[in-house]
């Protein structure tokens, strides 16, 4: 991941997007019918890490404001 395209983004937005990643590896955990406690802290990080990628891939590719946008996370003035 290109290491430029990061340091523009605000901490706080960094955040919000952790925390979707860690919704969405949630999510995906319930789809298979475990739960964060049934898998290794290493597994669940891992998946953690992928959802974060796969975001961050996705805001390059639409623009910061189209992926902030098709995430959910809004209002990243204030």
């Amino acid at each position: 991941m290109e290491l430029s395209f990061l340091k523009k983004i605000p901490k706080n937005i960094k955040q919000k997007i952790r925390n979707k990643a860690i919704d969405n590896a949630e999510f995906n955990l319930i789809r298979i019918g475990k739960k964060s406690s049934e898998i290794s802290s290493e597994r669940y990080r891992e998946m953690i890490k992928a959802e974060e990628e796969l975001i961050y891939k996705n805001i390059k590719k639409l623009g910061l404001t189209g992926g902030l946008f098709m995430f959910g996370i809004t209002n990243i003035l204030g």
